[in-house]
């Protein structure tokens, strides 16, 4: 999954990972995001058949309810760290004042996770014949799998630990 800010540069980019052979899907949000965007439509440049194929999706078509752009809006590190975890960490139940916030970026994680799991099945030779959007949906459980059951939270702690290491 690589998602380009850059709406000109988008389908280029897509077009040369496909010439070279390379299974990937290139997401750009309507909003100017560089992924799929839970609060607006998106871009998508699905190089992972035959061609190119160019199409949108919408977060209604995935499942995913209306969220408010101001629910993912980074902040200071400290804090976007606190809710990083609060999504990661199923163990631990967003309060009243996150809860929004916390759902609407496991939404955003899911749906990227589920795109780029249609993108590695292709890389590994499994595309299927369903259209982008059925392939995403079919994924979408899976990424919730491992958020919901601490998988993401071990790597992430895994990945902290050892940058110590290196540090």
């Amino acid at each position: 999954l690589v998602g380009c800010s850059n709406e000109r540069l988008a389908p280029l980019i897509a077009a040369v990972l496909h010439e070279r052979g390379v299974s990937a899907v290139v997401v750009r949000g309507t909003d100017g995001l560089d992924e799929i965007s839970v609060s607006a439509d998106t871009r998508v440049w699905d190089a992972t058949g035959d061609e190119v194929v160019e199409t949108l999706l919408t977060p209604r078509e995935l499942g995913l309810p209306a969220i408010e752009p101001a629910l993912l809006r980074g902040g200071e590190p400290a804090r976007n760290a606190q809710l990083l975890l609060k999504v990661l960490d199923p163990a631990t139940p967003a309060d009243d004042v996150d809860a929004a916030a916390v759902g609407a970026i496991r939404h955003a994680v899911t749906v990227n996770a589920a795109a780029a799991l249609v993108a590695f099945d292709a890389a590994c030779g499994v595309r299927g014949d369903d259209d982008l959007v059925n392939r995403v949906l079919a994924r979408m459980p899976s990424a919730r799998a491992v958020l919901d059951d601490g998988s993401a939270l071990s790597v992430l702690r895994a990945w902290i630990a050892r940058s110590a290491e290196l540090a």
